[in-house]
């Protein structure tokens, strides 16, 4: 029931081809929206961070009432309204009940904070380009997904194509076996023989097909929603990999980039901690006002501060371990750089070595075709069995298998080679630049 629901889906299915399915997928997975609000979000801690040399101006007001000896004189201080009969003790001990209105507006610049904060300024400007490359990575990784999919949906049609020829053949073969069976000098066994591979070709084909299909609903969770009502383009799976899924080239990675700025970030945590133990020198304005029961009245105060934690054990050896910890981030990028780089070696001898091997086995079918069409000759003819019929059939359908699994594996080490790139490859549009 599965096989011909599939069937029946792919009988109706739309011709699409790979630029329009990566761009479905890039307007709509997920993964990428989030590298990209992310980004976002590293813009505004960025310009947040780039704003450090501005004054802090503040504003405070508040209403209360009081009997409290301090508040109360301090208040008629502040009003600037003490009288010589204010100071009686019983009047200072014992006040009434009244309510304050005090407010202030003030300005604070620092004028040096040992580099504080223009470390921290720079340091969100390299996270928001490490962020800007992070979405460069997470592009790259759902290009090479969808094209790894799409190449297997390829290799997956092929394949089912080239069984159903060798179906229709031994279809044929079993007709003309059957309708002749008492003149035909085959025996019963070269009949079974002929059933049995022919099951074997039907069940493989359902195999196939159910493959095909997991690998639509792939897409359709990356964010491409025609995955049951689609079949990939009439094209071959060298083409596509000369195409969409070209060596990287020679330059680091993406991923390799975006830890170098993530580790030379770190450089600037040593410069934030340094700083801990420096001075901290700034000017300061507030302007305040007060009103009572009596009067009210202005005041302001400015000037200049100093503040410097001369010992604090909580800033002790803070600047020595983030060094450590930013020269840990170095090594772990060159050991990152270092084993992509021994990884697309490895991976670029076995994507040759696949392509080599594939091209072997398209000579080997096409000479193995030209045999079956031989090989058939002879059996309408009587000079050869069944068996030996099953024979040829059973290789071509090895043959068949074996390829379309090479094929297969080619577009998954193509795939990760993509992955190891710096960009995408120029054949398609729309990608980060």
């Amino acid at each position: 029931m599965l096989s011909l629901l599939l069937v029946a889906r792919v009988a109706s299915a739309e011709a699409v081809d790979f630029r329009t399915v990566w761009n479905e997928v890039r307007g709509a997975a997920s993964g990428l929206r989030a590298a990209e609000s992310a980004k976002v979000a590293q813009e505004g801690e960025s310009q947040i961070a780039g704003r450090h040399w501005l004054p802090r101006v503040y504003l405070g007001a508040k209403v209360y009432q009081t009997n409290d000896p301090g508040a109360a004189f301090f208040g008629l201080l502040s009003e600037r309204a003490v009288t010589s009969a204010d100071f009686d003790p019983a009047r200072l001990n014992h006040p009434d009940a009244k309510t304050y209105t005090m407010g202030s507006v003030g300005v604070d610049l620092p004028l040096y904070e040992g580099g504080l904060r223009s470390a921290n300024g720079d340091m969100q400007k390299e996270l928001l380009v490490a962020a800007d490359e992070h979405v460069r990575v997470t592009e790259i990784e759902h290009y090479a997904e969808a094209a790894r999919i799409y190449g297997m949906c390829l290799a997956g049609r092929d394949r089912e194509r080239r069984l159903l020829r060798v179906r229709d053949d031994l279809d044929e073969l079993l007709k003309r076996y059957e309708l002749g069976s008492k003149a035909n000098p085959v025996g019963y066994s070269g009949l079974l023989g002929l059933k049995t591979l022919r099951n074997r070709v039907v069940g493989l084909l359902a195999e196939t097909r159910a493959k095909t299909f997991a690998l639509g609903r792939g897409l359709e969770a990356m964010g491409f929603r025609r995955a049951e009502t689609w079949t990939p383009e009439k094209t071959n799976v060298s083409d596509f990999i000369a195409t969409y899924l070209r060596e990287a080239d020679g330059a680091d990675s993406a991923r390799v980039r975006e830890a170098q700025l993530k580790a030379g970030s770190m450089e600037r945590v040593v410069q934030m901690e340094a700083a801990r133990t420096l001075p901290r020198v700034g000017v300061f304005g507030e302007q305040s006002f007060a009103a009572g029961d009596r009067d009210r009245a202005n005041g302001y105060t400015a000037g200049l501060y100093l503040q410097w934690n001369i010992f604090d054990p909580s800033d002790s050896g803070r600047s020595s371990t983030a060094r450590s910890r930013a020269v840990s981030a170095r090594y772990q990028v060159d050991a990152m750089a270092a084993n992509e780089r021994a990884e697309g070696q490895a991976m670029a001898a076995a994507a040759e070595a696949l392509d080599e091997n594939l091209k072997l086995m398209v000579s080997s079918e096409e000479l193995l075709d030209e045999q079956a069409k031989v090989a058939a000759t002879l059996f309408r003819n009587g000079s050869i069995s069944a068996l030996q019929m099953v024979e040829v059939a059973s290789r071509r359908t090895d043959l068949i298998v074996d390829r379309s699994e090479a094929e297969s594996r080619l577009v998954e080490v193509k795939a990760e080679r993509v992955k190891r790139s710096s960009s995408l490859p120029s054949s398609v549009n729309g990608g980060v630049k």
